[in-house]
């Protein structure tokens, strides 16, 4: 999964700031991916991740506005219950602290894009990644049909993905549901690993 750069902006609290900024960024063709507002002595502080952050950081400086610049891990997740405690979950097991996260949503798609600050960016981004693709290689296998119940289970590729998620754990994959699971369900459920 990629990293993106995101920014934190400390702004008047006052009407009309946040609007003033974003409207700067979208007349220059910069889309917000994610965004969050809190209020932070006496202050705003705005935490966006953009499309163009090389575009953003020249708006931002052509306005005079304070901001902060960081490495955050991203990953763009289905919109379905459990995702996020799959997800935050993992990255506890890796011993991952959050820091801060906030959501989005993909352009043209209901898909959930999930902003992540944690001291070690590349570790959680790796780790989104192996959780994705396992989560995708789960899919295309079910989508061809091929049920494990009686088949021999899945190819050892998935088998190798599905385990590197939650190694040592019981992980399965429910064909009816299509998702990877941790815990057996009554449902088209393969041990896997």
């Amino acid at each position: 999964m990629p990293t993106s750069k995101e920014f934190t902006i400390r702004l008047e609290d006052r009407p009309g700031t946040l609007g003033q900024v974003c409207r700067t960024l979208a007349d220059r063709g910069v889309k917000i991916l994610a965004f969050q507002a809190f209020p932070s002595e006496d202050k705003s502080q705005v935490c966006i991740v953009v499309d163009n952050p090389k575009t953003a950081k020249t708006v931002l400086d052509g306005e005079r506005l304070t901001y902060t610049e960081d490495e955050v891990a991203q990953v763009k997740l289905p919109h379905r219950a459990g995702e996020l405690a799959r997800v935050a979950s993992r990255l506890g097991e890796a011993n991952i602290n959050i820091d801060h996260a906030h959501c989005g949503v993909e352009p043209g798609t209901n898909a959930s894009l999930l902003i992540f600050g944690v001291a070690d960016v590349a570790k959680a981004a790796a780790i989104l990644d192996q959780i994705v693709t396992a989560a995708r290689e789960a899919r295309a296998y079910t989508a061809a049909g091929r049920p494990c119940a009686g088949g021999g289970g899945p190819p050892p590729r998935l088998r190798q993905s599905a385990t590197s998620i939650h190694p040592g754990k019981f992980a399965g994959l429910c064909y009816s549901c299509r998702s990877l699971n941790l815990k057996a369900s009554l449902h088209g459920t393969a041990r896997i690993g």
